[in-house]
């Protein structure tokens, strides 16, 4: 039987005839449909918690530039 193994970000090397894999997290299935549906979901999970901190970062950003501004127009030099 065969087992698909995938471990994203993860890195694979050979020593000795040896295989050794590093990975935060991996999925592993004989069912290649499977492992490739939960890839995608942790894709998008990704992308929107990473679209998520951007915005944060954003508005974080805007935010010290209005404070500046108010200071400035305070006659408050840093």
């Amino acid at each position: 039987d065969w087992y698909y193994l995938a471990f994203p970000g993860g890195i694979l090397y050979f020593l000795n005839n040896n295989l050794y894999i590093s990975s935060r997290r991996f999925l592993c299935d004989s069912d290649y449909q499977r492992i490739s549906t939960g890839l995608m979901q942790q894709l998008l999970t990704e992308e929107e918690s990473l679209r998520e901190i951007k915005e944060s970062l954003s508005h974080l950003e805007q935010e010290m530039f209005r404070r500046l501004w108010q200071m400035q127009r305070s006659g408050i030099h840093l």
